[in-house]
């Protein structure tokens, strides 16, 4: 200590030693020195001695970029384990140096991985800065008080329901709640500026689980205590710790809710795992202070406390599943441009979902049957992901780097670019399976495939790649019940199901006869499906311009609309449900003849074009 802090260090001590006795709890004298400490520390800071010129925040792994992987970078240098240019970006060289540092100085395990023990090591750490020419101190500030109502206030501190009891906290978490205090004000405003936790009658919880609390106003911070040796203190038989240095105002009549979370260390050993702790407020655990500048605290009459469950990092377990998004795209017709060329369709939608950590993935192969793309896109929302050309039915996403948040879903949408589409009809899908699927962890761990922690796959619907043709999209459904009476008379339902038709690449040509459509009944109590009494193409719009006999012309990108019906008699002596369910349409490129207007197909998604279930009789 420099001569300049030595004779600040007297100053203090002897105005300590002179003031008269005062109010508060040893303890917080206590916290008053420590807070002195730290303004000592800020003045050698000016007076070019060591300080930390950096405080980190963030767990830091393989893949991770920013001004944090920087600074590390160059603490890292500075000892001797990191002998390259600093980057930002966490690669195995920086594990590499992270994992010999940790070893060095005893951080286990030394796995590369930038947790909270480490970064509570580096934070309490020095890094030497050059030298400056000593200025003028400045006097430490002190948060300002908020403008208060000037009266008498009071408070009540109850335990808030969330988090509750049994809450589960683990190795690596941040911020993770662990008790919520409801604070109210009556009287007058109250600015709570303390808070006391007690930690317990042993060691075990700040030495072996937690490594740092906080102090939250919902996802705001309003103060940060590192527990150590010198931050926690004996009080009686408990282990406690005071936070202070934060405004939090209660205005009369209203209730807040105060959050004490924690950090976790990045490892805790096996044999305290599942163990149940328990944090508590003590009475008067919350101090603040009113508008006439009384001292307001509160629980009042007991402590209030909350146990949770340590568990060991689950990053080890975390699990992968893929499933076809309910958002994927249903089977229609892809109409190419008049080269026969089809850029970005949309084909398969992938729901990614995560549990227990944050997953990258990095790698996937999606299959392709029937008529190849030449180029395969993944997306997420509008960000490109990765491409891939296809080469043998098979396009290999390779290099990538996107997140799938823990216990989260994550839709990534595959487009595709084909060539070479003629008027002959050829249909295509894709598939995404493990197989060649690559992720990773947030510890760094591969999640091959093959592993019960990657599961699930997705298939496309089947895609119709051709250079002239409809596009069908459904309008409208209905059902109309003529209602018999059972075992008497017969019911009659009628089914209708209203489809737009855009003529693609050139004029099409339906027909009005029965046979263009293949509509059926089905009967949701049996899973039968039977053929309607009576399917009608009951109209066409005015855009179909009538040729010759039953063919109907749609010209070149326009669209038109038909109105499809079907009727079931029902006699049956029991009840039933019924819909009508659209499963194809015939349509042509040549109108000489209903046979010719019929001569292609389209197959629809008999989910989607379907009526509502109806009970019948």
């Amino acid at each position: 200590m420099n001569k300049f802090s030595k004779m600040f260090v007297f100053a203090l001590l002897a105005v300590a030693i002179a003031a008269p006795s005062v109010s508060f709890a040893q303890t917080d004298v206590n916290a008053q020195i420590q807070a002195l400490l730290a303004q000592i520390q800020a003045l050698q800071a000016q007076a070019g001695t060591s300080v930390a010129s950096v405080t980190f925040t963030s767990n830091l792994t393989v893949g991770s970029k920013g001004a944090e992987v920087t600074a590390l970078q160059n603490f890292l240098a500075s000892k001797g384990f990191f002998n390259t240019t600093a980057t930002g970006f966490f690669g195995p060289i920086t594990k590499a140096a992270l994992a010999a540092y940790q070893k060095s100085v005893g951080i286990s395990p030394a796995v590369g991985y930038f947790g909270a023990i480490t970064r509570a090591h580096v934070n309490s750490l020095s890094v030497v800065t050059t030298p400056t020419t000593p200025t003028t101190p400045t006097t430490p500030t002190t948060p300002s008080t908020p403008t208060m109502t000037k009266t008498e206030g009071n408070i009540t501190v109850e335990l808030n329901p969330s988090p509750a009891d049994g809450t589960q906290v683990y190795e690596a978490g941040v911020k993770t709640a662990l008790i919520g205090l409801k604070v109210k004000a009556t009287g007058g405003d109250v600015n709570v500026q303390r808070v006391k936790v007690d930690l317990g009658t042993s060691t075990t919880l700040y030495n072996k689980f937690l490594s740092t609390l906080y102090v939250m106003d919902g996802s705001t911070v309003l103060a940060t205590q590192a527990l150590n040796s010198n931050s926690v203190v004996k009080d009686g038989s408990d282990y406690v710790v005071y936070i202070t240095g934060f405004n939090f105002m209660v205005n009369k009549d209203t209730t807040k809710v105060l959050t004490i979370a924690a950090d976790v260390y990045n490892t805790f050993d096996s044999s305290y795992a599942n163990s149940s702790q328990t944090i508590s407020i003590p009475v008067n655990g919350i101090r603040g202070m009113d508008g006439l500048g009384l001292t307001q605290e509160g629980p009042s009459s007991s402590a209030i406390s909350r146990s949770f469950i340590m568990y060991k990092n689950q990053s080890n377990s975390a699990t992968l599943t893929l499933s076809k998004s309910a958002n994927s795209p249903k089977a229609s017709n892809i109409v190419s441009d008049s080269n026969g060329n089809v850029q970005k369709a949309t084909i398969m939608a992938v729901d990614m979902r995560s549990t227990k950590d944050q997953i990258k993935v990095t790698d996937f192969v999606v299959n392709v049957t029937g008529k190849a793309p030449s180029v395969v896109y993944a997306y997420d929302g509008s960000t490109l992901l990765g491409s891939a050309s296809v080469t043998g039915g098979v396009a290999t996403f390779t290099s990538m780097e996107f997140y799938v948040p823990a216990d989260s879903t994550k839709t990534v949408t595959f487009q595709a670019d084909f060539t070479g589409a003629t008027t002959t009809a050829t249909t295509s899908y894709l598939t995404l399976s493990t197989t060649g699927f690559q992720a990773q962890n947030s510890l760094g761990d591969t999640m091959g495939s093959g592993t019960t922690l990657l599961s699930g796959s997705a298939q496309s619907d089947t895609m119709t790649v051709i250079s002239e043709g409809p596009i069908f999209a459904l309008a409208s459904v209905a059902n109309d019940k003529s209602a018999g009476v059972q075992g008497v008379s017969t019911s009659t339902l009628t089914g209708t199901i209203t489809v737009n038709v855009t003529a693609a690449g050139g004029d099409i040509y339906v027909s009005k006869l029965a046979s263009t459509v293949a509509l059926l009944a089905y009967n949701s109590s049996t899973g039968v499906t039977t053929t309607p009494g009576v399917i009608v193409v009951d109209s066409l719009s005015n855009t179909f311009q009538n040729t010759s006999g039953n063919v109907y012309k749609l010209a070149q990108d326009t669209t038109g609309t038909m109105v499809i019906k079907g009727i079931l008699t029902y006699s049956g002596s029991g009840t039933t449900l019924y819909d009508f369910r659209l499963s194809q349409i015939n349509w042509g490129v040549d109108g000489t003849s209903d046979a010719n207007a019929q001569a292609k197909s389209t197959t629809l998604d008999t989910t989607v074009y379907k009526t509502a279930s109806q009970v019948l009789p």
